[in-house]
């Protein structure tokens, strides 16, 4: 019990844990064994385990703590912050950034054998690709 610092526990809270935990004796057994009733060796049993409880929750509070202290942004503190943009804006910034992309890819595979002698599809195709995402662009902003 001394790896666990300031959690201390008295001798009949011991036995129970013990009694319970590691031998697996009943209830009923136990009670005779301390000479307490069996309500109040469940009470103190239970009074226990909350204190068992709050010593490892404190534990892990003091960790995540520790490990939040250490996160550093050179060498400053790193604090959370509010976003600057809302969703919306990255979202739509995500799609125009994809379109452009996609709209660069296409003009790289505009030209192909058999449609580069009078190129008449590959325009009307890219006028057509522009024409949607410019749809595409105007119906986000109107939500």
């Amino acid at each position: 019990m001394g790896q666990l610092g300031e959690f201390h526990l008295s001798a009949v809270q011991t036995a129970i844990m013990v009694g319970l935990g590691l031998q697996h004796k009943s209830v009923d057994d136990l009670a005779r064994e301390i000479n307490l009733p069996s309500g109040q060796l469940l009470g103190l049993y239970n009074k226990t385990i909350r204190k068992f409880v709050q010593h490892f929750t404190k534990l892990s509070e003091q960790r995540v703590e520790s490990t939040l202290k250490k996160v550093s942004v050179n060498g400053a503190a790193a604090m959370m912050t509010a976003p600057t943009r809302s969703l919306e804006e990255e979202l739509q910034d995500a799609a125009d950034d994809y379109l452009e992309s996609a709209l660069g890819k296409r003009k790289a595979t505009e030209v192909t054998p058999g449609f580069a002698e009078d190129g008449k599809f590959a325009k009307k195709k890219k006028k057509n690709f522009e024409k949607n995402s410019k749809r595409t662009r105007h119906a986000k902003k109107k939500q």
